[in-house]
């Protein structure tokens, strides 16, 4: 299941380019980069008709990376992305990507941010051998699909998580891990990454207090991506 990004408000991604702009400008003593994580509609594209009006993903990103400032820098994952469209890169009934597929968004990115990219030798996968339906299939009543699996990356090398913390309304939850067991019982299964889809922020402290600390302000696709930038740095910091 794909949902169509079919259009986009035009002023509003101008003034989101201004915003990002006027955030740098007002703190050019920080390193800034900017991902524009492309969704299955744009990836898978080629492969849809030509009636349901799809968006050029790629095209758009490119503008839009274009239109930031020059010392910003693009973490451009497109192409990585959509070399490996065949395989499970995307969920089938959640409009984001797969844990795997936040694997190839970070090994095409995170040189650009000083680290070098661990293999996927590298890591323990945790099956954790459960099945669901998720958001798409939910708003369109369409069960006939493969229901999506939750797996956890867990790297062998660099920093661990000492603590996840995470501020949702007025109420502060901590945890020892960037994965949240218990959402597997419930109905949003992709909440096992971070706890949550809706908090306004979240805190990231690993032991490897050399590093650099990161601020990411994010959407969702965030986060199954954040479990692979913790062996780089000491903090990371997402807002919502």
């Amino acid at each position: 299941l794909i949902r169509i990004f079919s259009e986009y408000d035009e002023e509003r991604l101008d003034k989101n380019i201004s915003e990002i702009n006027a955030f740098h400008d007002q703190n050019k003593n920080i390193p800034a980069y900017v991902l524009i994580a492309p969704t299955a509609s744009g990836v898978y594209r080629t492969d849809l008709p030509d009636s349901v009006g799809a968006v050029n993903e790629q095209k758009l990103i490119d503008e839009i990376y274009y239109d930031i400032d020059a010392d910003i820098v693009p973490l451009d994952v497109f192409n990585a992305m959509y070399s490996v469209r065949d395989n499970y890169v995307y969920c089938r009934t959640d409009p984001y990507w797969t844990q795997a597929g936040a694997y190839e968004a970070y090994a095409a990115s995170v040189s650009k941010l000083g680290a070098q990219p661990y293999t996927v030798a590298n890591y323990d996968v945790d099956y954790t051998h459960v099945s669901y339906l998720g958001e798409l299939s939910r708003e369109s009543g369409v069960t006939s699909v493969a229901p999506d699996t939750v797996n956890a990356y867990r790297c062998k090398y660099g920093s661990y998580v000492k603590s996840t913390k995470i501020r949702r309304d007025k109420q502060t939850y901590t945890k020892t891990s960037v994965y949240n067991s218990s959402a597997l019982r419930s109905e949003n299964k992709y909440e096992y990454f971070l706890g949550a889809n809706n908090f306004k922020c979240a805190q990231i402290e690993t032991t490897n207090e050399d590093k650099p600390s990161l601020l990411i302000i994010k959407s969702d696709y965030a986060n199954c991506f954040v479990p692979f930038l913790a062996p780089h740095f000491s903090h990371i910091t997402l807002v919502d």
